[in-house]
């Protein structure tokens, strides 16, 4: 149900599946994304959920901010606000950026502070399509659950046409104790009217049991 509702604001307040990674929004602009996914563990015979909205906005040249949050039917949630700041000249082709993240989580029902601390690396590229990749790791500290939690993401894209981009996710995490997260997403973006871009995925997630699922997202800039 969270899910549908985080999916109805989006259409409301007419407003992306992965983060801006090392670029930075320009001053004054707002990027907003809501986005909602279903997996089937066929081992498990259940189906999990998930649901998230971000927003960055542009302070400065050099200086983005934001929020994201997220909430699954697993139990766990997150609510934080970061600021990211470029470590090399913009005009630059490779692109490198620090975040840094606060607020708080939710595991088992139980709420606490956390941290993040992120850096990214990523450059356009140029194949038989204009494209971009991103490379981001982040260290996760929540008060809630009993260590640390290690991510490393990769990004592939590339622009398809004026109103179709396509992307390759790769998506892992790991805290000591647990077992490792992989997810592999494939996802299309099609550009509508004000900015916004409809995104549709597929994913295949392995956390100890493996599981099938879609995703769908609005983006908006403005």
């Amino acid at each position: 149900m969270r899910c549908v509702l985080l999916c109805l604001l989006a259409i409301v307040a007419l407003p992306r599946l992965v983060d801006a990674g090392p670029w930075a929004r320009e001053p004054g602009r707002i990027f907003t994304s809501v986005t909602s996914s279903y997996r089937y563990d066929p081992q498990r015979l259940q189906i999990d959920s998930e649901g998230g909205f971000y927003m960055e906005y542009g302070l400065r040249s050099r200086l983005t901010l934001g929020v994201d949050t997220m909430d699954s039917s697993g139990g766990y949630s997150h609510l934080y606000a970061f600021a990211r700041w470029p470590l090399v000249a913009q005009d630059r082709p490779f692109k490198m950026a620090f975040t840094l993240g606060a607020g708080a989580s939710r595991s088992q029902g139980q709420w606490g502070p956390m941290i993040s601390l992120g850096f990214s690396v990523g450059r356009g590229v140029n194949l038989w399509r204009p494209g971009w990749w991103t490379v981001t790791t982040k260290l996760e500290d929540h008060q809630v659950l009993p260590n640390p939690v290690m991510k490393l993401d990769a990004t592939f894209g590339l622009n398809l046409g004026p109103r179709l981009k396509s992307f390759l996710e790769v998506e892992t995490s790991h805290r000591r104790g647990t077992d490792p997260s992989i997810g592999v997403r494939v996802s299309l973006a099609w550009k509508m009217r004000n900015a916004q871009h409809l995104i549709i995925g597929l994913e295949n997630k392995h956390a100890g049991t493996r599981s099938y699922g879609v995703r769908a997202g609005i983006w908006r800039s403005f």
